[in-house]
């Protein structure tokens, strides 16, 4: 099994559960000591719904789970609003549908629908005191007002709940706050960011007692040199990235340092005691992207024999964009013209598709030709282009 074509869906006991990047339906639990593996049984969804993940051991029953819960896009409920009649009545219900999977039983389980929609980049969920956790999408949970909760589900009985974010601020900023969740020492653990790449970590303290939440610690603003390009300074990329895990904290190192990671591959460590960045390389680390590695090099003879032709971008996460979105697909959008690269997006909700369009005058940017609904979809497409491509050029 190669590790580099899966995402790890959550890990427990030592356990990997793992998904295909390119085959989405195929979900494995691996055991990296042994190598063994076994193939959860297929549970396929729309292509046009939301699907976040979790997965966890619980010691009561004795079961390792993995939680699918789904939601249609915005996108899709007002397209068929226009033929069926209630859907976009359905659609401000805020309802997900939640399946489990039993490696006991070996069978998926559905569980029925919750009302609470949760935000993609807050999967896989966190597992905190046998419950999993992720943030939800901004709507009314809690005290009747429009802000982000923690949605809780525990593997033991299957039951969901709402813990207050402490973080979550019922205007605009709280709406667009790309907050995430960790296990600290055994404590849920949420940071909330100050602006300019800065963040606070709140804590809890005694688990599911709202009153709890500390603010533990506040982290400054540090960009990793290793990771910042001459392009991206060019470009102002790196600042214009809304990537919703654009700085998370794993862990409490055994020196007492908070172990940060960049950008999804990129580990710093902060020293808690006098607030000190410290990058942490290891050899064989891979760099961010391939794309990256290629623009810094001063050879144009490696430029022109590279084999890179497409940048695809997942848009799966981004339910809506704002003018610093729009700035950083031009800004991509430029960088990749000059390398001769074409980029390609995945999945991206209709308002994303349309704000885009309004805002390029080129028609360069979410041009249909470039879009797909997920990536296998991408890659399939793009390999059989290039193929046709090198069999009329012989």
């Amino acid at each position: 099994m190669s590790l580099p074509e899966f995402n790890i869906i959550g890990s427990s006991n030592g356990l990997l559960c793992l998904i295909n990047t390119l085959f989405p339906e195929s979900i494995y639990l691996y055991n990296p000591f042994t190598r063994d593996h076994l193939e959860i049984p297929n549970n396929f969804e729309s292509r046009d719904q939301v699907v976040v993940y979790g997965f966890g051991f619980h010691p009561v029953t004795n079961d390792y789970k993995v939680i699918k819960i789904t939601y249609y896009t915005a996108s899709f409920y007002h397209h068929m609003a226009g033929l069926f009649r209630g859907f976009r009545q359905n659609f401000g219900r805020q309802l997900s549908e939640v399946q489990l999977y039993s490696l006991r039983s070996n069978v998926w389980t559905n569980k029925g629908v919750v009302p609470y929609r949760l935000e993609k980049w807050s999967s896989p969920g966190v597992l905190v005191s046998g419950r999993l956790h992720w943030v939800s999408r901004w709507g009314n949970y809690y005290d009747g007002r429009l802000q982000r909760v923690i949605v809780s589900f525990d593997l033991a009985d299957d039951s969901f709940n709402v813990i207050k974010h402490p973080g979550s601020n019922p205007g605009p900023v709280g709406r667009w706050a790309s907050c995430h969740l960790a296990d600290l020492n055994g404590c849920l653990t949420a940071t909330v960011p100050c602006g300019h790449g800065a963040f606070s970590v709140w804590i809890m303290k005694e688990y599911g007692v709202n009153e709890s939440w500390v603010n533990e610690y506040n982290i400054g603003v540090y960009y990793p040199v290793s990771m910042i390009s001459g392009e991206f300074e060019r470009f102002h990329i790196w600042r214009n990235m809304f990537g919703k895990k654009l700085v998370r904290v794993l862990c409490v190192l055994k020196s007492g340092e908070l172990l940060l990671e960049y950008r999804g591959c990129g580990l710093v460590s902060y020293n808690l005691e006098n607030g000190t960045f410290k990058e942490m390389v290891y050899p064989g680390m891979p760099r961010i992207t391939r794309w990256v590695e290629e623009c810094e090099s001063d050879d144009e003879s490696a430029k022109k024999q590279s084999g890179l032709k497409f940048v695809i971008l997942d848009l799966s996460a981004v339910s809506a964009i704002d003018t610093n979105g729009v700035s950083f697909f031009k800004d991509l959008r430029m960088a990749l013209d000059k390398r001769n690269l074409e980029l390609v997006l995945v999945n991206p909700l209709g308002e994303v598709i349309e704000k885009l369009q309004r805002a390029d005058d080129s028609k360069e940017l979410a041009r249909p030709d470039c879009l797909f609904l997920t990536v296998s979809e991408a890659v399939v497409f793009l390999v059989s282009t290039i193929k046709k491509q090198s069999s009329n050029c012989v």
